[in-house]
């Protein structure tokens, strides 16, 4: 876990220097919320059962297995962030589905070649509102890894007094459930999110993880698409 009061103080004790300033209570707990969906977003645009990146996203994979769709139906958990990847049960053997983008769709299902065919190990999915199609549409039996939502993580702010002068102390309302070794790229973030430059400090951070910075860039255009 990364604790949320040596993050604050990391974060705080960096941006005092410039011309930010301290967060509030509230401006820190919605920057770390994007922080963490940003950062999810591009681990999973990247995972590709990079080891690094499974390490890194511990305890937010699940793996939910022999589920039998209905039509080719397949209704996302509560939890649900991302999905990782999906393996159809083929005549008794687990084939790796294709994901392929909504606008794709009409080019694969008129294609001889890629058209999706149970007889020939061919199946591909799709995200839409809320849940998986698989196609071909029928009764598939299919075993999935996804990421979850990362939980709320905050900090508390508590207001203190002495004789001289008035300070904050800062306690975890909850930690952040990611692999300490993102301490560093959550820090780079946050200041980030401040309006500090930090690009080449988080295009490192990445590059540690086995996502080169062309893979990073990507990721974030299409987040903020």
């Amino acid at each position: 876990m990364i604790s949320v009061v040596a993050l604050w103080n990391q974060v705080q004790q960096t941006a005092k220097t410039g011309t930010t300033g301290y967060q509030t209570q509230d401006e820190f707990n919605r920057d770390l919320a994007t922080a963490q969906t940003r950062i999810c977003n591009v681990l999973c645009d990247n995972y590709d059962f990079n080891s690094k990146i499974e390490d890194a996203l511990f305890g937010l994979l699940v793996s939910q297995y022999d589920f039998t769709s209905s039509s080719g139906i397949v209704p996302t958990p509560n939890d649900y962030f991302r999905l990782i990847a999906m393996w159809v049960n083929i005549n008794g053997t687990f084939q790796l589905s294709q994901k392929v983008a909504l606008n794709q769709v009409p080019v694969y299902i008129t294609s001889f070649v890629r058209n999706p065919d149970i007889t020939k190990n061919r199946t591909i999915y799709y995200y839409l509102d809320g849940y998986i199609q698989m196609l071909p549409m029928m009764a598939l039996q299919t075993k999935l890894i996804y990421c979850k939502q990362p939980p709320v993580a905050n900090i508390v702010l508590t207001p203190e007094s002495s004789w001289n002068y008035d300070y904050i102390v800062p306690s975890a309302g909850m930690d952040l459930i990611w692999s300490p070794m993102l301490f560093n790229l959550f820090v780079y973030t946050m200041l980030e999110l401040l309006g500090i430059e930090m690009k080449d400090q988080i295009i490192y951070e990445y590059s540690q993880l086995g996502i080169p910075k062309e893979a990073y860039v990507s990721s974030t255009l299409t987040q903020g698409q």
